[in-house]
């Protein structure tokens, strides 16, 4: 019978009615992504972890974490957990597997994530290369043919005047 039907429990209803309060769960769900977002950002500043990548990247490419989570596909609460993993070394035969395995974790595109890494690995390479000083010869200028290469002085030959 159609009146006599009981409506479940508050506590048991899966979609909280309109205007009802926020539950305990979703205020603790809130709070534990906004813990995750502040450990996310502290760390950006250490390159152990992915968030200091996904923040090079972002700065690279000019964009906001909304749209770094629509490149990898994912929601923007994805982020923050990505951004907590440790970073893959580029330089181990496992860098593919662990991007792969890092993705899954996180519920990111994988070979977006891929191609974000190696942007930034390649860029920093780059930037690096260009930031080393340039390695110059002792000659200024290109000898001439009138131009004695370096030759040794007789005085240079004797070793009595030296110390060891």
């Amino acid at each position: 019978m159609p009146g006599n039907e009981r409506q479940r429990p508050p506590h048991l209803r899966l979609v909280p009615e309109q205007g009802a309060p926020r539950s305990r769960r979703s205020e603790h769900d809130a709070e534990r992504e906004r813990l995750l977002r502040r450990a996310a950002d502290r760390a950006a500043e250490r390159p152990f972890y992915l968030a200091s990548r996904l923040q090079r990247y972002r700065e690279l490419e000019g964009i906001d974490e909304a749209e770094l989570s629509r490149r990898l596909h994912a929601a923007t609460e994805a982020i923050s957990r990505l951004a907590l993993c440790r970073a893959p070394d580029p330089a181990h035969a496992t860098f593919r597997r662990d991007v792969v395995a890092v993705a899954a974790h996180a519920g990111v595109s994988a070979d977006m994530l891929m191609q974000i890494l190696r942007r930034v690995q390649v860029t920093d390479a780059v930037r690096r290369v260009a930031e080393a000083p340039e390695l110059l010869a002792a000659r200024d200028r290109v000898l001439d043919k009138d131009d004695a290469p370096y030759q040794k002085s007789s005085a240079e030959d004797t070793s009595e005047d030296a110390p060891c």
